[in-house]
């Protein structure tokens, strides 16, 4: 099964019913982040790439990396708007609400290093 038809099964079965997804390490530039709207048409996805500075930079060597988007059902995406950041291996959106607090989602990519004191 591909990644697009096994987050488009959660995204559809009743057990999870999920309004909003995040997703790291996407590992997709932004030329090819459409892909992120094959998972379902039911959402709108906001993306980040940590791949574009190395991809610059001429032939890429090793795997793809990073990577984060977040996705929403469109029936919440006009309370939707994208947050920059600035940063790469972050994707934020805040979704506005009338009678509550906004609420800030952040996707973030945060790979381990051991060199870390």
């Amino acid at each position: 099964m591909d990644t697009a038809n096994y987050l488009s099964g959660i995204l559809t079965d009743s057990n999870y019913a999920a309004d909003i997804l995040l997703l790291q390490e996407t590992w997709l530039s932004i030329a090819n982040c459409s892909r992120l709207h094959d998972i379902s048409d039911e959402f709108v996805y906001f993306h980040s790439s940590a791949m574009e500075e190395r991809l610059a930079a001429g032939i890429l060597a090793g795997r793809p990396y990073g990577g984060t988007a977040i996705l929403v059902r469109k029936n919440l995406s006009a309370r939707v708007a994208v947050v920059e950041t600035g940063n790469p291996p972050i994707t934020a959106a805040c979704l506005h609400n009338s009678d509550q607090p906004d609420l800030l989602i952040c996707s973030v990519y945060m790979p381990y290093s051991s060199t870390a004191g």
